[in-house]
């Protein structure tokens, strides 16, 4: 009889183990919360999850103890704006020279140059001959932002050019030489940005940055750079200096944050915050 009841109570308690519990999720998705559920679970328990349940084999007390856990993890994520900030400086160099006035050539002939009617800028006169000469230089700047929201934990891309440069070059082959004969600059249809990861610790957010290449020509057309992720923490609210911090770490950050340059003597500079 004892041995009866001693059969009877571990093949109850073994069912009782094996238990299935469905945990309602309320604001994370299955696929978010069991990678931090499962390595808390005994060797006799199992978890799985579909959409916003998970599905729980384990007692009823550790369902309890779980079912607490799961309540302290699944909270909203917050939602952050992410903004950047693209200015451009401009300078202009403007340069103007004249000679006015008259002078003999020889005994008959006489040369006169017609002056222009400027009082700007500095003259010298020498020998019946004015020399003029006027310099400007003018400074434009302009700025643009763009605004993205994104989720804590989420991806968002920042487009920062629309087109990436690359050398085309004609070889000839004579002998064992390789001549070049023509070179250029050709303007592929590419989108250059980088792809930002903010994670919020209290009142700091980690910001992990990855460069990015989008190609429409191509059925897929991506390219990420994962080998040349850069991770900086600032707080919220403060402006970090992708030029600053990405310039100096790769030809490709550098590439894609030329991009947005124009030609000429103008100076960029991009910036972003997490609020």
């Amino acid at each position: 009889m004892q041995l009866l009841a001693l059969v009877f109570w571990v093949v109850a308690s073994q069912t009782f183990a094996d238990t299935l519990h469905i945990i309602a999720l309320r604001h994370r998705p299955a696929a978010e919360m069991q990678p931090l559920i499962q390595p808390l679970l005994r060797s006799d328990e199992v978890i799985s999850g579909t959409g916003y349940q998970l599905i729980l084999r384990a007692t009823d007390a550790r369902r309890r103890e779980i079912e607490q856990l799961v309540v302290q993890l699944d909270v909203a994520r917050r939602q952050l704006t992410v903004t950047v900030r693209q200015g451009v400086a401009r300078n202009e160099r403007q340069a103007r020279d004249a000679v006015s006035g008259e002078i003999n050539v020889g005994d008959s002939a006489r040369v006169v140059i017609p002056g222009n009617r400027g009082t700007s800028g500095a003259a010298v006169n020498s020998n019946g001959l004015r020399y003029r000469t006027e310099r400007q230089t003018s400074t434009t700047d302009a700025t643009h932002s763009q605004v993205v929201r994104v989720q804590d934990g989420s991806r968002a891309f920042i487009r920062i050019g629309q087109s990436v440069p690359s050398v085309e070059r004609v070889l000839v082959l004579t002998g064992r030489r390789a001549d070049v004969v023509a070179a250029g600059i050709r303007f592929e249809e590419f989108t250059t940005g980088f792809d930002v990861l903010p994670r919020v610790h209290g009142d700091t957010v980690e910001l992990e940055i990855t460069p990015r290449l989008t190609s429409p020509r191509s059925a897929d057309g991506t390219f990420h750079f994962q080998e040349l992720r850069t991770t900086v923490t600032a707080r919220l609210g403060e402006w970090v200096d992708l030029g600053l911090l990405l310039g100096e770490t790769s030809d490709v950050n550098r590439a894609i944050l030329q991009s947005a340059r124009a030609q000429g003597s103008e100076r960029s500079t991009i910036a972003l915050k997490v609020e």
